[in-house]
Formats: structure tokens, C-alpha cells, sequence
């Protein structure tokens, strides 16, 4: 028999040993995928982390096994209800971050525009220098 590897780990047949899931109770498996289709029996618990063995002289009942379907179910509701302020936090950082964003998006079209101006207005300088010493030439070549 396959030893399962707790918590909730893979063996080496590759299914996922129940035990970890519901702590306590006997779970019955196949080992489908290496066509072996002995029983396994597994629990949690003992001296030792996975033991494998027999099958005890009592199956769970039914109430047990729904009790710690319940158990799980409320743990990861729990879980589902911190992940979700989780989210909403994130959701407020990601706003701020979007609105420094635009005001970061606003000054660079602000400092464009003044970089648009002074190159407009350094060009028509140029072009006034440029005019005056074509006509300085012109009268001193006249």
C-alpha cells in the first residue's frame, strides 16, 4: 500500500489523500491510475503522519462526514469573506493609484504644451536672427 502524505498532499498514484480533509475518519480510494485496485484506508492521527492500515469494524456515519463537510465549508467561507475586503482594499489603492495617474497625465500634456511654446518661440527667434543677417549681408555685399 501507498502511504499518503499529509496535509492534503498528492501520493504517488496521484490522488489526493481524503484524511487530510476530514481529520479522524476513515476514507476508502482506488489507485485507478496505476490500474491497482486494492483498498486503501487512511486516516489522520496516531504516532505516526498518514498511516495506512485496515479498515476499522465501523465506517463513518453520515453525521460525521457532514460535520466536517460543514466545518470546511465555514472555514473557507471565512476565508472567502477576507479575501473579498482583501479585494475592496486593493480596489481603493488601484483608484488612487488611477487618479495619480491622471493628474501625472494632465502635467505632461501641460509641460508638452510649454515645451510646444518655447520651441515655437525659440524657432521664431532663430528665424528673426536668421532674416536680419540675410539682410545685413545683402547690404554689404550691395
Amino acid at each position: 500500500m501507498r502511504r499518503c502524505r499529509l496535509p492534503g498532499a498528492q501520493d504517488g498514484a496521484g490522488w489526493r489523500c481524503w484524511a487530510a480533509a476530514f481529520p479522524g475518519i476513515w476514507s476508502r480510494r482506488t489507485d485507478v491510475l496505476q490500474g491497482n485496485t486494492m483498498e486503501q484506508y487512511t486516516t489522520v492521527g496516531g504516532t505516526e503522519e498518514g498511516q495506512s492500515g485496515t479498515m476499522p469494524a465501523e465506517e463513518p456515519s453520515r453525521a460525521k462526514i457532514l460535520a466536517a463537510i460543514q466545518g470546511s465549508r465555514v472555514a473557507l467561507e471565512g476565508k472567502i469573506e477576507t479575501l473579498a475586503v482583501e479585494v475592496n482594499l486593493l480596489r481603493a489603492d488601484l483608484r488612487k493609484v488611477s487618479d495619480k495617474v491622471k493628474v501625472a497625465e494632465g502635467s505632461i500634456v501641460e509641460l508638452q504644451m510649454e515645451v510646444g511654446a518655447q520651441a515655437n518661440s525659440t524657432v521664431g527667434r532663430l528665424e528673426a536672427r536668421l532674416e536680419d543677417a540675410e539682410g545685413r549681408s545683402r547690404l554689404n555685399n550691395i
